[in-house]
């Protein structure tokens, strides 16, 4: 892996300054939403840049003559991107799990998960599901002889591995998660709501469909599930494979054109190698578009949380905010 050139100078030069917000963010002398919006702040432009820059970088390389072909130049900008960004992703992982998240629930505003709640909760929360979120949902399966389902742009989905009977071959599905007609966290009602409470207790979406998987699949053995979240380049025309594509970029495949132009995959720690290779296979896209994550998926939805109605955690003069 180089160390220097072009490339490896573009994307330092981008990282560089964005390393500031994630220090900042680790740093207990600011307030605690503050801190979460650092992290926000950072993802959000780090979703431009995946969006926006990546094929420009590649555009670099072929036009200067480095390297052809495409997909050649593509696997390069990755591997440099890749090698100097997960890093300050591991240390947003850790300030999120060991510094943010024990201080939210030291403050009164809890993430669960909802397999740790009581019968009460989850009854309620599993009413909930099937009442508003339940017939929005539409699960789309694939295997080696149905193409993989189109993903849209910054799309938070689930993986969902499911078996007829235990002896049947596994099969894979997708679902998308409704973040444009639900909040990404949802909020678990109190039995004794109060207009001055300041705790809040919430669960995320997608944790809220996973765990009711047995009602969109009756019948079904649920084997795992996992959330991921796919960032796609911009640019109308994507990078070809081969000249056998590029021949046909005109006229033939639309769908291979959009899967061609994907980025950055976006997993769970959890996600398994099997249901890693399946996606990368479908999508016809490198390893190093992948990256796991040991806390949230798509960090900017995190933004949410600075709506709450906490002024005791944010800048005093940004405390006019609702919730």
């Amino acid at each position: 892996m180089q160390s220097s050139g072009p490339i490896y100078d573009q994307i330092k030069s981008w990282i560089q300054p964005h390393e500031y917000l994630i220090s900042k963010a680790g740093d207990r002398t600011y307030p605690l939403l503050e801190r979460v919006n650092f992290l926000v702040t950072f993802h959000t432009s780090l979703d431009t840049f995946f969006k926006t820059r990546v094929l420009d970088l590649t555009s670099h390389l072929k036009n200067d003559g480095t390297l052809e072909p495409d997909n050649r130049a593509l696997a390069v900008v990755l591997e440099q991107l890749y090698a100097q960004l997960y890093p300050l992703l591991e240390i947003q992982d850790e300030i999120w799990n060991y510094s943010i998240f024990p201080d939210l629930l030291a403050n009164g505003i809890t993430i669960h998960q909802i397999h740790s709640l009581d019968e009460h909760h989850q009854r309620r929360l599993r009413e909930y599901f099937y009442k508003e979120v339940f017939p929005i949902v539409t699960p789309l399966a694939f295997d080696k002889t149905h193409p993989f389902p189109y993903i849209s742009n910054l799309s938070l989905n689930l993986a969902v591995i499911l078996k007829e009977t235990p002896q049947s071959p596994e099969l894979f599905v997708r679902i998308k998660i409704p973040e444009d007609l639900f909040p990404r966290l949802i909020p678990i009602e109190s039995e004794q709501p109060s207009v001055n409470s300041t705790r809040y207790d919430l669960v995320f979406l997608e944790d809220l469909i996973s765990s009711n998987l047995d009602l969109l699949f009756p019948g079904m053995q649920i084997v795992a599930s996992y959330p991921f979240r796919v960032t796609r380049n911009s640019r109308s025309l994507s990078l070809n494979l081969n000249k056998e594509e590029e021949r046909s970029e005109e006229t033939d495949n639309p769908d291979e054109r959009r899967q061609n132009t994907t980025v950055r995959i976006e997993v769970s720690y959890q996600m398994d190698k099997i249901t890693c290779g399946v996606i990368c296979d479908k999508l016809l896209q490198f390893s190093r578009i992948f990256y796991r994550t040991r806390g949230p998926i798509g960090m900017a939805d995190m933004s949410i949380l600075y709506t709450l109605n906490r002024p005791d955690l944010k800048y005093k003069c940004n405390s006019d905010t609702f919730i």
